[in-house]
């Protein structure tokens, strides 16, 4: 059981933050593989000779600047944006969703484990 004086380290304790679109953050670790994931979206485009401009039409958006932002790190792409980058890219899609979740649950994991590390 924790004490209230235990709860209040454990919650006041700062880690590196860094801003995300629509004023959310995004912490450090999670920030870096976030680029890594995003970079390999990135060599993908490149392979397939697609331009930032042609990947967001085809994913429905007026302009590159949120493909930009999936490449940068900035943000995690939606499934239904997934999808359709397996297809310009021709990538099989459950390669796509398991590099992605992979991603995903290495910051859940880390997560985790600064959560019970200084819940202790």
């Amino acid at each position: 059981m924790m004490h209230s004086a235990q709860l209040f380290m454990f919650i006041s304790v700062k880690q590196p933050k860094y801003k995300l679109e629509k004023g959310k953050l995004m912490h450090s670790f999670e920030k870096k593989i976030c680029v890594s994931f995003g970079s390999y979206l990135k060599d993908s485009r490149n392979d397939s000779l697609l331009t930032q401009n042609e990947v967001a039409e085809a994913c429905g958006h007026s302009n590159a600047q949120f493909i930009s932002n999936i490449e940068r790190g900035t943000c995690w792409p939606p499934m239904n944006v997934l999808s359709k980058m397996s297809k310009l890219y021709k990538i099989p899609r459950h390669e796509l969703l398991d590099r992605f979740t992979e991603c995903r649950r290495k910051i859940w994991a880390y997560e985790m484990g600064i959560r019970g590390k200084k819940a202790q």
